[in-house]
């Protein structure tokens, strides 16, 4: 499975090697430069010559994570399993260094919060304050979903319109890549909405989102028992 990036004690142990190096090549510089002067006092720089370097730090890249985990009542151990866990996640989209944003939705397409991301703040940042509090809080979705399951059907209508800019507004950002992750103990039932071949026609609409933003659209599932 799937803030900047904090430096780590390897790294900052490096910097501040470098930042000592420089430090005492400029005092050895200056040192130089003084000696230089007294020794020669007629040496003068009539026209110097001044460079300056700018440097641009290139941005984050940007992905927007969506979780769509299975509410129905089979899946009490393995939401037990994933609260235990997912509160990490965040700590690992910080270190693949990434501006990240997550939702969760449930798999009920039958319910009236079908598609709606869950939690509060529903759309879930490096800037709150307690962001794997939060995740952990908006992934709990209980376990009273009505089957059968229909991941796929419900991220294709939490990422489209009315949704997007009404209950999920702010959640798909039009630069960043999109990661779908499904959550569930059973097969994908999304015949209503995406037709007779669901897994063709989600495809076919991450295709679509790929070329909307230019940038990569995946998803992963994670299907089957709790292992032992």
């Amino acid at each position: 499975m799937l803030r900047s990036q904090g430096t780590t004690p390897e790294n900052g142990a490096l910097s501040e090697h470098c930042l000592l190096h420089i430090g005492l090549t400029c005092i050895l510089l200056s040192a130089a430069c003084s000696e230089f002067a007294i020794s020669d006092e007629d040496d003068k720089v009539n026209n110097p010559v001044i460079l300056e370097d700018s440097f641009t730090q290139a941005p984050l890249p940007k992905v927007d994570v969506l979780w769509v985990i299975d509410n129905t009542p089979s899946m009490a151990e393995e939401q037990a399993a994933l609260a235990a866990s997912i509160g990490d996640f965040s700590d690992r989209l910080d270190q693949a260094g990434l501006a990240w944003q997550v939702g969760v939705i449930h798999t009920d397409t039958t319910d009236e919060t079908a598609g709606v991301l869950q939690g509060n703040p529903w759309v879930i940042t490096p800037g709150i304050e307690d962001p794997a509090r939060a995740l952990a809080d908006a992934a709990a979705v209980g376990t009273f979903g009505q089957p059968p399951e229909a991941g796929l059907s419900a991220a294709t209508m939490a990422l489209s319109e009315p949704l997007t800019s009404e209950e999920n507004r702010g959640f798909r950002r039009a630069d960043a890549a999109l990661m779908v992750i499904i959550v569930s103990d059973g097969d994908d039932n999304s015949e209503d909405l995406l037709g007779t071949h669901p897994a063709e026609a989600f495809l076919a609409f991450l295709l679509n989102e790929g070329a909307r933003t230019g940038q990569p659209a995946r998803l992963s599932a994670i299907v089957g028992d709790t292992p032992d």
